[in-house]
């Protein structure tokens, strides 16, 4: 990457450690009642579930119990869920690892279609700062689909136009990465 792409994308990083460096430090998240009576239980589950060595397929503690594998906010199979199954504490990192591709991701879309080094920092601060991304804090599968959005984005305009096999593996990757993420 050359000087014109990592100055923004660090830029961008600094204000979304600026909006939410206060909460990580703090080892805190911006959240309401769903984070911790559905998605922290079921993590924890997940987690007992894989330090037994076991396949999460079952989580008792909701009703009768219910399926947790085949749940899709689950993201079983996601690599950074197994991170924060083994410390809940990373769950505030993992919500800021989102942030920051979904910044990087939208920055890089954005100089795509030719828009200014300004024009594209500051779309790319909106996107990764919106309301959206930011209620999406506790829900960290959804989050993570909309992170990867943009890089969808622009391997299906590098697919479509250059027609090439690796832009379409590209696309593939990302649109893998955002199933396993739900």
């Amino acid at each position: 990457m050359t000087s014109k792409y990592i100055l923004p994308i660090f830029l961008g990083f600094y204000v979304l450690s600026l909006v939410f460096g206060a909460f990580y430090l703090q080892g805190r998240l911006v959240v309401n009642t769903d984070a911790f009576f559905y998605v922290l239980p079921e993590l924890h589950v997940m987690g007992e579930s894989f330090r037994h060595g076991l396949l999460p397929l079952w989580n008792p503690n909701i009703v009768c119990g219910v399926p947790l594998l085949a749940n899709g906010q689950s993201a079983c199979f996601y690599p950074p869920t197994w991170l924060v199954t083994c410390y809940p504490k990373s769950m505030v990192f993992v919500a800021l690892l989102h942030e920051v591709l979904a910044l990087i991701g939208f920055y890089l879309w954005l100089r795509r279609q030719a828009l200014t080094l300004l024009g594209s920092f500051l779309g790319a601060v909106k996107f990764s700062c919106s309301g959206e991304m930011a209620s999406l804090f506790e829900f960290h599968s959804h989050q993570a689909v909309m992170a990867y959005v943009p890089f969808i984005f622009l391997s299906a305009q590098d697919a479509f136009e250059k027609r090439r096999m690796g832009d379409w593996l590209k696309l593939t990757f990302f649109l893998f990465l955002q199933q396993r993420a739900r």
